[in-house]
């Protein structure tokens, strides 16, 4: 959890390639137009999808996703 101006975020990193795997350029210019909130980052050799939410907006129902971890995995084809 993180504290900034009085709210409390979690942040979320999901691991979805290996660097020497994917086409860096391709994967940042698809999240680069497709996420508002969140980014990439690289830990080790794992590329990580980084996003963050306000705690209270986590634990409401309506916005909480019933998708499958596959269903949810980035394609950078």
């Amino acid at each position: 959890m993180i504290r900034r101006a009085g709210e409390e975020w979690i942040q979320i990193d999901r691991p979805f390639a290996k660097t020497e795997e994917v086409d860096l350029a391709a994967v940042l210019t698809k999240v680069g137009s497709t996420v508002t909130v969140g980014g990439v980052v690289v830990v080790g050799e794992q590329l990580m999808l980084r996003h963050a939410l306000l705690l209270t907006e986590a634990l409401e129902p309506t916005t909480a996703t019933t998708a499958t971890p596959s269903s949810m995995r980035p394609r950078w084809e």
